[in-house]
């Protein structure tokens, strides 16, 4: 291969799928992959440098900010796809009486999301921030944020202030959540999602005797990535008429190559990750056992949010 054809196959395997929105490749899959083990592999080892803690808080931290993160995704979302932009025109023109969350809430919830819309709206779709680009998307979008956790663990530090970081993702993730309120509407199907995705978590404890919230929450979260993919992508979509699909590769070889459609996806990653914890758990170096719960807790519990909200959104 030549050395000038590396630019060609960065942009046709990496670049392209990202601006064109047509998903993951098994190329950028495996690479992105490889870069992920190394990197977690290097904050083990800072962690282990620093002698930092990995307990309450620092959970707590990283939980928030990956809330923060989903939350933003979506915020993206609702700009690149028009229904922020739609919102506003609807609000706009009905004053305290339009919107989605408004006439599911009620006259006086439409009367506050309204105002929200007219306020927020102009300055989040004329600010350029939010705009769909390499940089407010996966990877790029994850990085920052991943940054912005550390430099709030720094401070967290530094301050001796218990629980920073983790209050500075829920607070960005509230100020986030509050800028989709106007869109939502599909209140049902969220409940639904994560009432399936916290009894089939709690089947799995159950089956495979995990006794504690660290060991449950990842599978919860991976329960809640696998439920909310197959209803928004095999009922949800249909039903309102939005294509929705799966992106990564795996997940949609499973999906769209088995009768069961992404129901299999759904059983497939919540017993995975509950075998995968049940082995993690017999490691004899506890930080290590709460470093990975950790990781596989966000990897599970970042697209499901994410998910969730989209579809609560509806964009």
């Amino acid at each position: 291969m030549k050395c000038m054809d590396l630019p060609v196959l960065f942009e046709e395997f990496f670049i392209a799928p990202i601006m064109q929105k047509s998903g993951y490749n098994i190329v950028n899959t495996f690479a992105y992959a490889l870069a992920a083990l190394c990197a977690l592999f290097a904050v083990w080892k800072i962690l282990e440098w620093k002698k930092i803690n990995i307990g309450k808080e620092f959970w707590a931290g990283a939980v928030g900010f990956t809330f923060f993160g989903s939350s933003l995704r979506v915020v993206i979302d609702a700009v690149d796809s028009g229904a922020m932009a739609n919102a506003l025109l609807v609000y706009s023109a009905s004053g305290a009486q339009g919107g989605n969350a408004g006439a599911y809430l009620g006259s006086g919830c439409a009367w506050f999301f309204g105002g929200i819309a007219r306020w927020l709206y102009p300055e989040i779709l004329n600010s350029g921030i939010f705009a769909y680009s390499f940089l407010t998307v996966s990877p790029g979008m994850y990085l920052a944020v991943a940054g912005m956790f550390f430099a709030a663990m720094y401070l967290e530090k530094k301050m001796g202030a218990r629980y920073f970081a983790g209050a500075c993702g829920a607070a960005l993730c509230a100020g986030c959540v509050a800028a989709l309120l106007p869109l939502m509407q599909y209140f049902d199907y969220g409940a639904i999602i994560v009432l399936g995705a916290a009894a089939v978590a709690a089947l799995m404890a159950f089956i495979f005797k995990l006794d504690r919230i660290e060991y449950v929450l990842p599978v919860f979260a991976h329960a809640l990535d696998g439920a909310a993919t197959w209803v928004s992508i095999d009922i949800f979509g249909p039903a309102h008429s939005i294509a929705y699909f799966e992106q990564h590769v795996f997940p949609s070889a499973i999906g769209e190559g088995t009768p069961f459609g992404y129901f299999a996806f759904f059983a497939i990653k919540a017993v995975f990750a509950a075998v995968v914890v049940s082995v993690i758990r017999r490691e004899e170096d506890r930080r290590l056992v709460l470093y990975l719960l950790l990781v596989i807790l966000i990897i599970g519990l970042a697209p499901g949010l994410r998910d969730v909200l989209r579809m609560v959104a509806g964009t």
